[in-house]
């Protein structure tokens, strides 16, 4: 099930553009939950990054929230989950102009 809720966001993502992260949303995340469960509670992300060696084994994955150039958002969020598809780290920042 989890797995079907997991392709179904991600095949959402691929359609839809995300926008910043609310910070009410923000703290809400919590380290060891799962990719479905933070799709879920931000939506589609805008980037993602995947780390792995040179045998594609994956270290983790990041995935960007950035907000829209016309829009107001200031501030870009990085979520990282390790290789189970576990969140393990999150950070926010301010864009700079």
């Amino acid at each position: 099930m989890k797995l079907l809720i997991l392709l179904y966001f991600t095949l959402f993502c691929t359609m839809a553009s995300a926008d910043e992260v609310d910070m009410r949303d923000y703290i809400k995340l919590q380290n060891g939950m799962s990719e479905a469960e933070v799709l879920y509670l931000l939506g589609p992300y805008d980037h993602s990054t995947i780390r792995s060696d040179r045998y594609d084994y994956i270290f983790d994955r990041t995935w960007y929230y950035i907000p829209d150039k016309n829009g107001t958002g200031k501030w870009i969020t990085e979520v990282r989950f390790n290789a189970s598809g576990k969140l393990i780290d999150r950070d926010r920042y301010r864009v700079r102009n």
